[in-house]
């Protein structure tokens, strides 16, 4: 098995080395919803990491919460 190393945000913010056995992608039109990327997310990144991912745990985030809840 293939494993890729990644960094991003653990639930308490922090940046952390994370492995998934998935390929990972960059962000494309169909990671989307229905607001634009924040800035400075796509593409290659020029600003603060953790700023940045701060923004695409939010924008994920903030969707989820809009979507109606499930009986």
């Amino acid at each position: 098995m293939i494993l890729h190393p990644f960094i991003g945000l653990d639930d308490s913010g922090k940046l952390r080395i994370h492995i998934s056995p998935f390929k990972l992608y960059p962000l494309s039109p169909m990671h989307k919803r229905k607001d634009d990327f924040p800035s400075g997310c796509d593409g290659i990144v020029e600003q603060d990491i953790e700023e940045v991912l701060q923004k695409m745990k939010d924008y994920f985030q903030e969707h989820e919460a809009r979507k109606p809840k499930k009986k």
